[in-house]
């Protein structure tokens, strides 16, 4: 038998109240049914819980003993309650993002200072990959929010929000290139070209600006870690052709200098894409809205 029933709650109050028919009031049930509940209840349990006196009822031995047992059940039934409605709003605030490695620095920190004043106790575990693994994990729901360049599509997943995203030429700040308005490929050729390998989105554009493909062949570093060829062109190892955001600190900070690339086709698509369109929680929303703000921050400055 369920701990709460409507027969325990009649016997509860019936004793409470020490009268069948005030019982009845506060239940807004009829005195027949609920002196119904209690016969039944004492069928079931093969003790009389109420003694019938001519005005009103009183508890049996047994009767108190049920009463005080269903109350103290009811009170450890509020207090685990209580805890799960803790545990559910721990739960709502704990978020699971995945995003490249360009947005794991100063990026996504102000991201997350930004989030924490409406979610305080927020929780984000980020995962940081390339964008087929992140496509694989979001798929899979291992991860609620993927920011990521050039996700392919696919009914699996929502794209919140696309913006193109400029490749650019990024060279050490006492380069020559430097002070350049622009960078054609072929003068790209004449440098120390420091390549991303083909794990990351942004290396098959990287293919089509360059016909012949003779980059590759004397490229001095091939890497999937930006963070590796970033140190590289820092210290005047060569050039690279990456985008505003993998260089977003080094800009700032003034190591690194951006040139725009003279040639067609230099737009990464960068997407922001969650699992469901249709249930998307208040965290991943604030946290979709805060990326796209501090995104468009970015490309104006």
């Amino acid at each position: 038998m369920p701990i709460f029933t409507t027969a325990t709650r009649c016997l509860v109050e019936v004793i409470e109240a020490g009268s069948i028919r005030r019982a009845a009031e506060i239940l807004n049930m009829a005195p027949s049914a609920i002196n119904r509940h209690i016969l039944n209840l004492e069928t079931e349990y093969k003790m009389i819980f109420l003694e019938r006196l001519p005005r009103g009822v009183r508890a049996t031995p047994a009767g108190r003993l049920m009463a005080e047992q269903i109350r103290r059940w009811h009170a450890d039934m509020e207090g685990v309650t209580n805890e799960l409605a803790k545990l559910r709003g721990k739960e709502s605030q704990r978020i699971t993002i995945g995003m490249m490695e360009c947005f794991a620095g100063g990026f996504f920190t102000e991201i997350l200072a930004t989030v924490r004043q409406s979610y305080p106790e927020v929780s984000a575990v980020v995962r940081v990959g390339g964008t087929r693994e992140l496509v694989s994990l979001l798929e899979d729901g291992e991860i609620d929010l993927v920011v990521a360049f050039n996700m392919p599509p696919s009914s699996n997943y929502w794209a919140v929000e696309t913006m193109p995203i400029n490749m650019a030429v990024a060279v050490a700040a006492g380069h020559p290139f430097a002070s350049r308005r622009s960078i054609s490929p072929s003068e790209c050729e004449s440098e120390p070209l420091l390549l991303v390998d083909g794990s990351l989105s942004l290396r098959p554009l990287i293919d089509t600006i360059f016909a012949s493909g003779s980059p590759w062949t004397t490229a001095p570093l091939t890497s999937n870690s930006i963070l590796m060829i970033k140190s590289a062109v820092r210290a005047g190892a060569g050039i690279s052709i990456l985008t505003r955001f993998d260089v977003r600190d080094e800009l700032a900070s003034g190591q690194i200098v951006l040139v725009p690339l003279d040639a067609p086709n230099t737009r990464e698509t960068l997407s922001i894409c969650v699992r469901d369109q249709s249930t998307v929680p208040a965290l991943s929303t604030a946290f979709t809205q805060a990326i796209i703000a501090a995104v468009r921050r970015e490309l104006s400055r």
